[in-house]
């Protein structure tokens, strides 16, 4: 029990004393070395929460993003609006359009139907929403827009 508390106070002092640019180097770097990928290496070392953190740490924040999208659409047995709202609601239009392009290169572009039944209307409100939310201002409208556009789509 003690060696894995520091080996988990090592990995917390390496990665929360790093940008995230330099936790993606540091991820390069042991793959260049070891042929191994660092966050799989971890995760087999690690579990529940602290593994999500650990996870979300190393992982590209555009990725990650991407990876939030995805499963608050088509994995959850719902859809996670306020999830959606949150990540779609506090990125810049750069962030906005750097995350679309890495979905379609991670999960490609939806088709008529997506695998859970859900319309493509949904992603199309989400495009919609991509755009739109971010010429509102008021971030509880911009909230409550996104809320709207979602229940739209799949009503």
């Amino acid at each position: 029990q003690e060696e894995k508390e520091k080996f988990e106070k090592t990995i917390i002092d390496i990665l929360t004393k790093r940008s995230n640019v330099q936790r993606q180097q540091i991820c390069i770097t042991y793959k260049k070395l070891y042929h191994k990928d660092l966050l799989e290496e971890l995760k087999n070392c690690l579990n529940g929460d602290f593994q999500d953190a650990v996870e979300a740490l190393v992982t590209d924040p555009v990725l990650f993003d991407v990876q939030l999208l995805h499963r608050a659409l088509y994995e959850l047995l719902t859809i996670d609006g306020e999830l959606l709202a949150e990540i779609i609601c506090s990125r810049t239009n750069v962030q906005l359009m750097a995350i679309q392009e890495k979905y379609a290169e991670v999960y490609g572009n939806p088709k008529d139907v997506a695998d859970n039944g859900q319309p493509l209307s949904l992603f199309k409100a989400i495009s919609k929403v991509f755009m739109e939310s971010k010429l509102m201002s008021d971030r509880e409208n911009a909230v409550e827009f996104v809320r709207r556009v979602l229940v739209d789509a799949v009503s």
